[in-house]
């Protein structure tokens, strides 16, 4: 609530001084608000505010500059600051209006009608001036008017509401809680409510946003899809009164997607539960070479590996090395290695399972590992692995080869 010049129409308020036909106001008789004699005066925000306008005298029709300073202060003589009316939604030559905060508000105003010949200089009190210029209306004596029309104006200031800033996260992730303030001039911060909705439901949608908090303290949480993009969310403030009745505030989602790869060797790439590597022949309790698995950031947000874990039949005869780096960022890649000891003969398997934060059927990667377990001295098959010839000496006796002639 407010108070001031409740309008400047000319019928129903407003500010008026007239020399020449009393109560009878027309034109400039009418002020309007003047900013520059208001700063001049001191400013609204000292309690000032001035309104300007010009009438004639009877008889010799001579222009005489008018104005009305108004000046408002508490009991104490602290001033008052005044809120400019156009803020409010009021018209602009109201000028400045008190904020009336509390019915114990105890304040006054102090208004002051002043005329003179000269629009810059000069100004007295308006009936003083009429009085001691006889002259310049040929001592015809006319009626003079002033009248200030003013009361209380309710006018609903917006509730407030404190920005929310923008949010990058990764796909399926959960954001928030995120803190904001909400605040009402005269509506108790736990009567307001708080609403909020996202501009691409492909990114977030508004069933994913929880808003929480109390009073003038409030939150709001959000989980996003498995899809990469933007979204705006507006959240609104909402008092219920009249005009100027919400407020709103927004901030943007932005959500990245970490994607991972496998390659072994480098440069071809395993598929996620469909590949299998295989380690071929190797004597049993003899560990094989070393083999390179490659892992890449195929995405836009840094991949996290969390864990690499093997199961299966013959998971033992599988050695893992660690990562060489848990995090890898976009574009990037980290290597492990796998060795193959087998603990018996024949087909031997396993899987692995590579942990990481991508959405999806990636997480984890599934790849198969094979190999095969052999013996020493096994039949002669020609595969390249041990293949050899043990001659008994004391079965076939000592034979001498050479050549004859």
């Amino acid at each position: 609530m407010n108070w001031g010049v409740k309008t400047n129409d000319g019928s129903l308020g407003g500010v008026k001084l007239s020399f020449d036909d009393g109560q009878n106001y027309g034109g400039a008789e009418i002020m309007t608000y003047n900013s520059t004699l208001t700063a001049n005066a001191g400013g609204l925000s000292s309690g000032y505010v001035v309104w300007s306008g010009s009438t004639t005298f009877p008889s010799t029709g001579i222009q005489i500059f008018t104005r009305c300073t108004m000046h408002v202060t508490l009991a104490s003589g602290a001033n008052v600051a005044l809120t400019q009316a156009s803020t409010l939604g009021l018209p602009v030559d109201v000028g400045g209006v008190v904020p009336v905060t509390s019915s114990t508000m105890n304040w006054r105003a102090n208004i002051l009608f002043e005329a003179s010949f000269s629009s810059g200089s000069g100004f007295s009190p308006a009936l003083d001036f009429y009085d001691n210029n006889p002259g310049s209306r040929n001592g015809v004596s006319g009626t003079t008017g002033s009248s200030f029309g003013a009361g209380f104006n309710y006018v609903n200031v917006p509730p407030t509401i404190t920005s929310i800033a923008n949010v990058s996260t990764n796909t399926g992730s959960v954001v928030g809680p995120l803190s904001f303030t909400v605040g009402d001039l005269l509506t108790a911060a736990s009567s307001l409510t708080v609403t909020a909705v996202s501009s691409n439901q492909s990114v977030v949608t508004n069933t994913a946003i929880t808003l929480g908090g109390s009073g003038a303290a409030r939150t709001i949480s959000l989980a996003t899809t498995n899809v990469t993009g933007n979204t705006t969310v507006t959240v609104t403030v909402n008092d219920g009164n009249c005009a100027y009745f919400t407020n709103s505030t927004s901030f943007v989602v932005t959500t990245t997607a970490a994607d991972i790869g496998v390659q072994q060797p480098v440069g071809t790439a395993l598929t996620d539960g469909v590949s299998s590597v295989s380690f071929g022949n190797q004597i049993v309790s003899n560990t094989s070479a070393a083999t390179t698995f490659t892992i890449t950031n195929l995405g836009s947000a840094a991949l996290i590996l969390t864990n690499i874990a093997k199961d299966g039949a013959n998971a033992g005869d599988f050695t893992v090395s660690a990562l060489g780096s848990t995090s890898v960022a976009v574009g990037g890649s980290t290597t492990f290695t796998v060795t193959f000891t087998p603990s018996a003969s024949g087909s031997r398997s396993a899987a692995l399972h590579i942990t990481n934060n991508v959405a999806g059927a990636k997480n984890p990667f599934d790849i198969t590992l094979t190999g095969t377990g052999t013996l020493p001295g096994a039949a002669l098959d020609f595969d390249g692995a041990d293949d050899y010839v043990d001659i008994d000496s004391a079965q076939f006796g000592e034979r001498c080869f050479g050549t004859h002639d």
